[in-house]
């Protein structure tokens, strides 16, 4: 699959290699402030990891939180699905003994809220641009970000994750489905008790605006023409790409998410493209630098174990 994705995003450059004379138009000075928003995104991740463990009991330092954020961005850029995750849950283990169903609790949470955060976002900015409702594929993007919106209210809800743990305990249930179900479902309702859930909620959203950022500042220099609105919605929509996260990175499934809403953009299916790979390859630069500046640190708090 992830070999499929590559040749066909390989053979699409060269089939259109006209359209990509765009690259050469791209300032230093652009790139250079994305991969400042791209850092800054990684350490704001950082901060809502510490965050998201709070509440559990877990005190993670900043720095902690940051490397965290880097291994599991580079996982995600570069392995199969859910290596990203995997990364991040042995780290938290090895350091701060934060079991994995613990963590599961975590993950369950954060998606929630980053979907909750997205749909939001994404619905405000298809109200801007309701002009464009004669789309069949906006009520296509509509109806998804219904589904978010409701699926995560749907899943915040005390009553229903009442239900789910007492669905996950009947007898035909397996002993360890059921075991970190509840465990899980438990640990939700810590956070959602805790008084860090407010500003988690915010650090989703803040990042979101930074992806907003950098998505905005690339097409400005690609598609002059680029609708913010437009551009906000792109952002919201390739956050949902983590679910089918079937190939590192999500190659080939964001670039096609953008490809299919490229209309609200104002932008043509080349130009997104474009845009997609740029804001990759600031965000690999970036999490390279990340690397590089806790190499040391994480180094030697891993030696202490």
């Amino acid at each position: 699959m992830n070999l499929l994705a590559l040749l066909a995003i390989i053979y699409y450059f060269f089939n259109n290699s006209g359209d990509f004379e765009h690259l050469g138009d791209i300032g230093i000075l652009v790139l250079f402030a994305t991969l400042v928003i791209q850092m800054g995104s990684l350490f704001v991740t950082g901060l809502f990891i510490r965050l998201s463990v709070l509440p559990l009991g877990i005190n993670v330092p900043l720095k902690d939180g940051f490397s965290a954020a880097i291994l599991s961005a580079l996982g995600n850029f570069f392995m199969p699905a859910g290596s990203g995750t995997s990364l991040r849950a042995v780290y938290l283990k090895k350091l701060h003994n934060l079991d994995y169903s613990s963590f599961m609790s975590t993950l369950y949470g954060n998606y929630i809220i980053v979907f909750f955060v997205n749909a939001l976002a994404g619905g405000v900015a298809l109200v801007f641009l309701g002009g464009y409702s004669k789309h069949f594929r906006y009520w296509v993007i509509a109806s998804v970000l219904l589904g978010f919106f409701v699926g995560s209210l749907f899943f915040m809800s005390k009553k229903i994750n009442r239900y789910i743990v007492m669905v996950s305990k009947l007898k035909f249930m397996p002993q360890k489905i059921s075991k970190y179900t509840v465990v899980m479902i438990e640990g939700w309702r810590t956070i959602v008790a805790s008084k860090e859930l407010g500003p988690t909620i915010l650090l989703a959203a803040v990042n979101t605006l930074l992806q907003v950022m950098v998505l905005y500042l690339v097409s400005l220099s690609v598609a002059p023409d680029v609708n913010l609105s437009g551009v906000v919605l792109l952002s919201s929509l390739s956050a949902f790409s983590i679910i089918i996260n079937i190939t590192p990175g999500s190659i080939g499934i964001r670039e096609t998410i953008f490809a299919f809403s490229a209309f609200a953009m104002n932008a043509s299916v080349t130009e997104v493209v474009l845009i997609s790979l740029i804001e990759r390859l600031t965000r690999f630069i970036a999490m390279l630098f990340g690397w590089l500046i806790t190499y040391r640190y994480r180094t030697k708090q891993i030696s202490q174990i």
